[in-house]
C-alpha cells in the first residue's frame, strides 16, 4: 500500500517541482509520517466494487429519482413503505488499500466482477420490521434439493438455477412468496397504498408482478 501512494507522490512531483526525495520517490518512513499527521484527514480502506454501468449515472437523474420519490411517498406511513434488494454472495476478486478523505463511509472502485455461488433477498419496511429472506442456490442442474434449506430462518424462501442469481421467475416467488405474504400476515389491506422500492433490474420488472402491484396498490 505505501509503495502505492509513494508512487503516486512520485508521480504528482515528476511534473511540477523536483524535491529532496530521491528520484522525486519519498521513501517508507515519509509515508508514514505523511499518514500520521494527516490521520485526522485521510483514512486507509479497501473500495467497493462498482459496474461501470453505476459509476455512470449523473447527479441530474439521482436529483429526479428524490423527486418522484417525494410524490411516491407522500402521506403513506412507515409500516407502509418497503425496501428490497439482492445481494449475491461471491468470491472476493480481492482490491488494494486505497487513500480516502476522512469521513468517507462507502468507499468504491469501478471494476468489472463477477457474481458467483449464490444470491439472498433481504427486504424490510421502513419502520425497521425485517421479512424473511429468498435465496437462490447455485446448480449445475438447476434443481434444488430440500437439504439446502435445513436450518433456514422461519418462512424463508429457496430455490435454485444454473447461475445462483435473480432471473425474473425468481423475483415472481419473492414477490408471491414473500413479499405478498407478508402483507397477508401482517392483515394490511388491498386499499392501503404500499410503496417498495428496489433497483431497476430487468428481472424486477414483469407482466404478472405489475398485475399484481395494480391488484394489491403498490407503487
Amino acid at each position: 500500500m505505501t509503495t502505492l501512494v509513494r508512487d503516486m507522490v512520485k508521480s504528482y512531483l515528476d511534473k511540477r517541482r523536483e524535491t529532496a526525495f530521491k528520484n522525486n520517490k519519498p521513501g517508507r518512513g515519509w509515508m508514514r509520517g505523511f499518514l500520521a499527521r494527516h490521520k485526522d484527514k485521510i483514512v486507509i480502506r479497501k473500495p467497493t466494487n462498482i459496474r461501470r454501468c453505476r459509476a455512470a449515472v449523473s447527479p441530474d437523474e439521482i436529483k429526479a429519482y428524490f423527486v418522484n420519490l417525494e410524490k411516491e411517498l407522500c402521506d403513506v406511513p412507515p409500516s407502509r413503505i418497503f425496501n428490497c434488494d439482492e445481494t449475491a454472495m461471491r468470491d472476493d476478486p480481492g482490491s488494494e488499500q486505497c487513500v480516502f478523505k476522512k469521513g468517507v463511509r462507502y468507499a468504491e472502485q469501478v471494476r468489472d466482477h463477477s457474481k458467483t455461488c449464490f444470491s439472498v433477498m433481504f427486504c424490510c419496511r421502513a419502520d425497521g420490521v425485517l421479512l424473511p429472506t429468498m435465496t437462490v442456490y447455485k446448480s449445475q442442474s438447476g434443481h434444488f434439493y430440500a437439504s439446502w434449506a435445513a436450518g433456514g430462518p422461519p418462512g424463508s424462501v429457496f430455490t435454485a438455477n444454473k447461475g445462483g442469481w435473480f432471473n425474473m421467475a425468481e423475483f415472481e416467488t419473492f414477490f408471491e412468496k414473500v413479499f405478498l405474504v407478508h402483507l397477508e400476515k401482517e392483515n394490511i389491506p388491498k386499499s392501503d397504498i404500499k410503496v417498495l422500492m428496489m433497483d431497476n433490474l430487468a428481472a424486477h420488472i414483469s407482466p404478472h408482478v405489475m398485475s399484481l402491484s395494480v391488484e394489491h396498490n403498490i407503487r
